[in-house]
């Protein structure tokens, strides 16, 4: 199992699957655990549960496979990698305000990070110079 991803300090990734035995082995869920990715699954009769999922796989299938073809694993492989880094970086969405997934997911951040600061509590110097007593 590789990663192609790289992950945010902050980042805890899912991968969600739906409920194929081969998701269910320990051993596999132990591979996901060991990388710092939670394993989800859809839960019966819950389609909507996988709907992200499905639709970056049917974006994936309209806009690259359909038109696809291969002479290799090896050329497969480093493709869908490639389409992946461009639909993450450059492919812009509607949905997230005119931008890519992965400038939606920076500005998530950056935002995240400017109100955690906004919210931190600000002391005076007796506060600062109590504590350090």
């Amino acid at each position: 199992m590789s990663t192609t991803a790289t992950k945010l300090e902050d980042d805890r990734p899912i991968l969600h699957t739906d409920r194929g035995w081969q998701y269910q082995l320990p051993d596999y869920r132990e591979q996901l655990r060991s990388r710092g990715v939670t394993p989800s699954m859809s839960r019966s009769g819950t389609c909507l549960d996988n709907a992200a999922a499905e639709s970056f796989f049917s974006h994936l299938k309209q806009e690259f496979l359909r038109h696809a073809e291969f002479e290799s694993i090896k050329q497969c492989e480093r493709e869908v990698d490639e389409y992946i880094r461009w639909y993450n970086t450059e492919r812009i969405r509607v949905r997230l305000g005119w931008d890519t997934p992965a400038g939606f997911r920076r500005r998530w951040h950056e935002t995240r990070s400017a109100n955690q600061v906004a919210a931190a509590p600000t002391l005076t110097l007796g506060e600062v110079t109590q504590a350090e007593r």
